[in-house]
C-alpha cells in the first residue's frame, strides 16, 4: 500500500450509495446549569422543575441527569403554560 492510498477516506457501501465511514456526530447533552443559563434561573429552580415534571424528563446517567437540546428548545418554544399555581378557592 502506498502512502497516498493510506490517506484516502474509507468508504462503505450502504444500499446503492457509497458514503464515507464517519461516526454520526452526537450532540452534547445539556446539564441543569446549561438550562439555568438559557432560562435565566438558578440551577436549583431547574432541578425543582425536573422533580415536578415541569420540563422534559431528561436522561439519567448514573446519578446525573442530562437533557437533549432539541427537547428543551421544543419545550421552551411550545405553547405557554397558564401562569400561577392553579385555581384559588
Amino acid at each position: 500500500m502506498t502512502p497516498s492510498e493510506r490517506s484516502l477516506p474509507i468508504t462503505e457501501t450502504r444500499g446503492s450509495r457509497d458514503c464515507a465511514a464517519k461516526p454520526d456526530p452526537i450532540e452534547p447533552l445539556l446539564t441543569a446549569a446549561d438550562i439555568a443559563v438559557i432560562t435565566q434561573v438558578s440551577v436549583r429552580t431547574v432541578r425543582r422543575w425536573h422533580e415536578l415534571g415541569e420540563i422534559p424528563a431528561g436522561l439519567r446517567i448514573g446519578a446525573q441527569v442530562r437533557w437533549r437540546r432539541d427537547e428543551i428548545e421544543a419545550f421552551l418554544l411550545g405553547p405557554p403554560k397558564p401562569f400561577g399555581r392553579g385555581e384559588r378557592k
